[in-house]
């Protein structure tokens, strides 16, 4: 409420992580978004409650998720990469299924691919016994 329009791609970034009906809801009102609303919306991903200005936990929580996205497969994550990126530029909903069945196939023939999906397909195996 300081009498300007939107900046910083505020428009552009509220209305596709929230649509446009909520968007314009909050942008019109100049409605606060606290952080617990922002989890619920889909804006953060994850809300720690303040620990003053030790931030050993946060570090904690934030090297455990890197950790955990570093051990899987890196062509896979490359191939996830491209099609979210290609979704966060607009690709169509049957553009998506296209490139996601094209990047599929290109990846399962790939020597770094093939080799990652016969890994994980033994530790999912794994993991399915072991129950």
């Amino acid at each position: 409420d300081i009498g300007i329009p939107s900046d910083y791609g505020q428009t552009w970034l509220l209305t596709s992580l929230i649509g446009p009906g909520l968007a314009k809801q909050y942008m019109y009102t100049g409605t606060r978004i606290t952080s617990h609303e922002a989890l619920k919306l889909g804006i953060f991903n994850k809300v720690m409650e303040e620990t003053g200005s030790d931030n050993e936990k946060l570090m904690e929580e934030a090297m455990a998720l890197a950790e955990m996205v570093a051990g899987k497969p890196r062509q896979t994550l490359v191939k996830l990469k491209d099609n979210l990126n290609a979704v966060m530029s607009g690709c169509s909903f049957t553009d998506a299924l296209d490139m996601e069945g094209e990047t599929m196939q290109e990846h399962l023939r790939s020597e770094e691919g093939g080799r990652e999906h016969e890994e994980m397909k033994a530790k999912f195996r794994a993991r399915a016994r072991a129950k």
